[in-house]
């Protein structure tokens, strides 16, 4: 029998705590919780202390088998063992993951309510572990752990997928090494299965070779004449057959019977859009085809914006962790290694549109022959935009926006317009309004640059060379839409009433009823973000109400957008 089924920890993670109470109770405010924690602290200790990986794993299992069900937890030990035991023990505590979170999903710790901090449990343990598996590969000893730890992680990996959906934790960084690893696993394998079948039957030759040999030496005396015999031919190693690769039919022929059939297609599709789209980015950064498939794949099940209560959904955003580490690797200007890093974050969190304003910055920053890629990103993100327009307003459970406002100001100038360099002059009557839109458009490249001071004495300019003042309420406007872009709804409100106030003086309603409808607009979308600033001002709902009514009249279709309706 192998070591991992074997192992005293194998199955504390599919038993129950009891069986009234299978997951049992939240121990993080225990004290054992509290030592574990302790000791894991010597990790960031200033004294170089050592953690003791034993007690880790010890304190750890004993709560899995007998007090809670944590995820967190069952990380800690599972890293633990791989400190410990390696290899074998790393199989172990995949599997002892796996079977907890196969057997008792609704009910472990923490609750589902707390979907961000079960993320965070894998997130610890992919870092901490794929760090251990890169700087140590297996020895030939660890062949048959390995490909027990490999099928492990790719179960756990399935069941995260199947009960998180887009909120699954990416575990590429376990899942890649021990992938390569099994492979060379398998060959090490064959070989020793090969000199072990090899080794009988050569031996079983000599031996008929031996006697035969003796039985001549014996009749020598009876023959007048000797002579030499012919040596024995050496036995002839029957050539091992090569395998014969079988065609994997898991997607292609899978029987399709329900909607449920064809969502598990599409995940199938989607992981292995996902690691061709790892494999090519790794090989080549300016490839213009990572960049498309991995936002196929992330995009390929979403059909609808998901439900919000007042712009707030209940997706949760990229893990903090990750993005400090974005962030560190950012000041080390380490963009080669940063980039395919946010777009694994990516390939798993669809609605997050800051990675993408991220991706094309460092791309830039590379050189020009990235321009594919960033061409290809821009019309992707485009596409899914055009389709789903609302979740460019939408935010995460946390409150965090979808897309700040540095990436709004770039889908607004660079994106959104990407597909439409002839519509510009719909927009307005005249030559002039056509400018004004150009004009907002440079300055909003230039905010999202970090140029804002640039980017608004532009606008002032548009409006101190416009010798009418039909052209100056449009350059006003762009000032307001450039101001809200940027942070500052109170400036852009201030702006957008004067026009409005200056509107019925200068017959906008009849002559320009398109400029009115951007107005009211921007002025809904403006009053949205000081919402929350002025909850208890009464007259400020009714200003919202009345602009919104505004806008229905003059232009029902944007009013049902900003509305999410």
């Amino acid at each position: 029998m192998s070591l991992v089924s074997d192992h005293k920890y194998r199955f504390i993670g599919s038993a129950p705590v009891s069986e009234d109470n299978p997951c049992g109770e939240n121990i993080r405010y225990e004290s054992n919780f509290e030592q574990l924690e302790a000791e894991l602290a010597k990790q960031e200790s200033l004294n170089s202390e050592t953690v003791d990986w034993r007690i880790v794993a010890n304190v750890s299992s004993e709560i899995i088998e007998h007090a809670s069900k944590d995820l967190l937890v069952g990380s800690y030990l599972c890293y633990a063992l791989l400190m410990t035991e390696g290899y074998s023990g790393f199989a172990v505590g995949l599997k002892v993951l796996s079977e907890m979170v196969e057997k008792y999903w609704d009910g472990l710790f923490p609750p589902q309510k707390r979907m961000r901090a079960r993320q965070s449990s894998f997130v610890w343990l992919a870092e901490k572990a794929g760090m251990y598996l890169s700087s140590k590969p297996p020895s030939s000893a660890d062949s048959d752990a390995v490909l027990e730890a490999a099928e492990a992680i790719k179960t756990l990996d399935n069941l995260l997928v199947e009960f998180m959906g887009d909120q699954a934790p990416m575990l590429t960084e376990i899942s890649r090494p021990l992938k390569n690893y099994a492979q060379s696993a398998r060959v090490e394998l064959e070989k020793v299965k090969q000199q072990t079948t090899e080794k009988p039957v050569e031996a079983k030759q000599e031996s008929a070779v031996e006697s035969a040999s003796n039985e001549a030496a014996g009749d020598v005396d009876a023959v007048s004449t000797a002579v030499d015999p012919s040596p024995a031919p050496r036995p002839i190693r029957a050539e091992a057959t090569k395998p014969v690769a079988q065609p994997d039919t898991s997607a292609g022929s899978a029987s399709i019977e329900s909607d449920s059939d064809t969502r598990k297609i599409l995940r199938q599709l989607q992981t292995t859009l996902r690691d061709v789209s790892s494999f090519w980015i790794n090989a080549k950064l300016s490839d213009s085809r990572p960049y498309r498939h991995a936002r196929i794949a992330s995009w390929i099940v979403v059909e609808t914006v998901p439900p919000d209560q007042d712009g707030v959904t209940q997706i949760n955003p990229p893990a903090s962790e990750r993005l400090k580490y974005f962030e560190s690797l950012q000041e080390k200007k380490e963009f080669i290694q940063l980039i395919p890093e946010i777009e694994k974050t990516l390939s798993r969190s669809p609605f997050w549109l800051d990675g993408h304003f991220l991706v094309v910055k460092y791309l830039r920053q590379i050189g020009d022959e990235n321009s594919d890629a960033i061409k290809t990103i821009i019309r992707e993100l485009a596409g899914f935009l055009d389709r789903l327009p609302s979740v460019l307003y939408l935010s995460f459970s946390d409150n965090t926006p979808f897309a700040n406002d540095q990436t709004r100001m770039w889908i607004e100038s660079e994106v959104l317009t990407s597909g439409s360099s002839d519509t510009e002059s719909a927009d307005s009557s005249s030559e002039t309004a056509e400018e004004w839109s150009v004009g907002l458009k440079t300055a909003l490249q230039l905010a999202a640059s970090g140029e804002t001071d640039q980017a608004i004495n532009l606008l002032n300019d548009g409006i101190a060379n416009s010798s009418q003042l039909r052209n100056q309420f449009y350059w006003r406007f762009a000032l307001a839409n450039l101001f809200l872009q940027t942070g500052n709804a109170l400036a852009a409100t201030t702006i957008l009433e004067q026009i409005i106030k200056q509107s019925d003086n200068f017959q906008l309603a009849t002559w320009e009823p398109g400029l009115l409808a951007k107005v009211y607009n921007l002025l809904f979308q403006s009053y949205q973000k000081q919402k929350k600033l002025k909850k208890d001002d009464a007259s400020f709902e009714a200003r919202l109400d009345q602009v919104f009514e505004q806008l229905c009249w003059f232009d029902p279709v944007a009013a049902l957008s900003v509305k999410g309706e």
